[in-house]
């Protein structure tokens, strides 16, 4: 069979392609429609003015993308159906967000959902805990490093202490510095006994000098180690001043996005079913014509060669090739062959 024959055939059965489409279609529409309402809700997030801080398109970009993620992921999920007892499906599937501009630090949060009372309560939970969510890490990261460093700030200070309590030293670079200092005037006065002649405080001096530069000697290693307890403290207490002001920043950054004026929620009211009834009404229409039309062609194609059809039906001929020159000789001698015997004139030798 050619083309033109499936052509016919389909011209024969063409109230299959009309009637199958478009009751799947109705079916379709008929079963959107029967679905419960739906009612709308969307929140306003400004998040933290990235562009200000010197970041660059890209970066505020991926901000909003990693926002986008994160407002679907399990544990924004799962806390904002523990925040408002909404089932965790329906707020997953219910969820989206979308920007204005690429680089927009306004992101819209829309929630959808069968319950009216929950869906405000829904995409407010969702846009604070997304943004929750998304500086957790570095409220983490921040809490480590205060509390590590808080540790060696302690480990320092015991440093400091225990040399304190094992020399009796407050502030031995102080005494090096006094001490030093007395035995250079003993010095002075051992050369000056020494000029005058006065042998017994010159070996007087002479013994207290020696007694006093061995202690400056053992003391100055007390000092070369105090002062390394003590650019340690030092460092320490640096180190843990700028933890602490990092998580501050950030805990800061965390209670903005509880303010009332990053996140800003409006009821839309119920969500119209039209478009999806005539979006998935078009789509079952169209499958539903391949189908039926595929139906015919296997038809066609299944349907045993002869003057009958499969089911019992005389075979009819194009108006194009009724004429007896263009029917071909085979049908010619089937039409014949098909002549009754009785020859009541029904067979004219022609189909």
């Amino acid at each position: 069979m050619n083309i033109n024959d499936y052509l016919w055939a389909i011209r024969r059965r063409l109230w299959l392609p009309i009637a199958v489409p478009i009751l799947a279609a109705a079916v379709t529409a008929g079963f959107i429609y029967l679905q419960p309402e739906s009612y709308q809700a969307q929140a306003t997030v400004i998040v933290p003015a990235l562009s200000a801080k010197g970041y660059s398109t890209s970066a505020v970009t991926q901000y909003v993308s990693t926002y986008k993620d994160v407002l679907t992921s399990a544990p924004v999920v799962a806390q904002v159906s523990k925040e408002t007892g909404a089932s965790k499906k329906d707020i997953g599937t219910g969820l989206s967000a979308t920007t204005n501009t690429a680089s927009s630090n306004i992101i819209l949060v829309t929630f959808a959902g069968p319950n009216r009372s929950q869906v405000v309560p829904i995409v407010q939970a969702a846009a604070i805990d997304s943004l929750d969510n998304i500086i957790a890490p570095q409220l983490f990261k921040a809490q480590s490093e205060s509390a590590a460093t808080q540790v060696s700030l302690d480990v320092a200070n015991q440093a400091l202490a225990k040399f304190t309590a094992d020399t009796g030293l407050l502030f031995p670079d102080v005494d090096y510095k006094v001490k030093s200092a007395e035995l250079s005037a003993l010095e002075v006065q051992f050369t000056q006994a020494k000029a005058v002649g006065d042998k017994a405080r010159t070996r007087f001096l002479q013994g207290v000098i020696n007694t006093r530069s061995a202690a400056l000697v053992t003391l100055a290693g007390q000092v070369v180690q105090y002062q390394g307890l003590l650019q340690g403290r030092s460092g320490a207490e640096t180190a843990h001043t700028k933890a602490v002001v990092d998580l501050n920043s950030v805990q800061a950054e965390m209670s903005s996005d509880h303010a009332p004026g990053s996140v800003t929620v409006v009821f839309l009211g119920h969500v119209s079913r039209l478009p999806g009834m005539l979006r998935f009404g078009a789509v079952a229409f169209a499958v539903a014509l391949l189908l039926s039309l595929g139906f015919i062609v296997l038809l066609e194609f299944l349907r045993p060669t002869g003057s009958t059809l499969a089911y019992g039906s005389p075979l009819v001929l194009p108006r194009a090739i009724t004429s007896r020159a263009k029917v071909p000789a085979a049908i010619r001698t089937l039409g014949r062959s098909e002549r009754p015997a009785s020859g009541d004139g029904a067979g004219n030798g022609s189909l």
